[in-house]
């Protein structure tokens, strides 16, 4: 009957996920930093950099980056933040007249940046390596515009150191490139950093290496 039917069926009903993690005792707890993500479908970049790091004292970097292609143009376009102890803050962006200059190896494993904000106050110097030599995993799957795929994908680590200098946007950089005379705000190595190259970022691309001012860094 219907009555039998549907009685049995509540019987043998499978535990959704949400149930099963209901019943599940966390065996670690605590706090932790996290970023999400999201997926630009047809807008996502045909190569990319991507850095995240965090320290102990309250020193964070985020780069984003990538090469977009606009119709018949690929302009590359940064993003640059930096964040520390006491409120300092800092955000450079390429599309707000910011100058980004990055240099660039995947197969060295090496990012050189220098960030500098528009109206000439503000300044960001950073340089990240890779001690992870050996990647010989697949691919990362990422989105492109035929479905998520590994070819090209990207390569990612999060075994990086980086080192980074900032000044806040009360001190003007000197017109000649040089690092501004007062001391950064910010000078702090950061381990365990997150590198990631993807797309044709991956291959090396002498076209879109920038000529770097000259840095405490290098």
């Amino acid at each position: 009957s219907t009555t039998t039917t549907e009685s049995t069926a509540a019987r043998t009903r499978q535990p959704s996920a949400c149930e099963q993690w209901q019943n599940v005792e966390a065996a670690i707890t605590g706090r932790a930093t996290a970023h999400v993500e999201t997926n630009y479908g047809a807008a996502f970049p045909s190569g990319w950099i991507y850095i995240q790091a965090v320290s102990a004292g309250g020193v964070s970097v985020l780069v984003t980056g990538g090469e977009f292609e606009i119709g018949p143009i690929s302009p590359l376009t940064y993003i640059v933040a930096v964040r520390g102890p006491n409120g300092f803050r800092l955000d450079f962006r390429t599309t707000d007249v910011s100058m980004v200059k990055v240099s660039f190896s995947c197969q060295q494993r090496v990012v050189r940046l220098v960030a500098r904000g528009a109206l000439g106050y503000g300044r960001v110097d950073l340089l990240i390596r890779d001690h992870v030599q050996q990647h010989d995993e697949a691919p990362v799957w990422v989105p492109t515009r035929d479905g998520f795929r590994c070819e090209p994908g990207c390569s990612e680590s999060f075994g990086a150191s980086a080192r980074v200098m900032a000044w806040d946007t009360t001190t003007k950089w000197n017109s000649n490139g040089l690092p501004p005379l007062a001391p950064p705000v910010i000078d702090c190595e950061l381990e365990n950093a997150a590198l990631e190259f993807g797309g044709n970022f991956q291959a090396e691309r002498p076209d879109l290496q920038a000529s770097l001012p000259p840095s405490l860094l290098w």
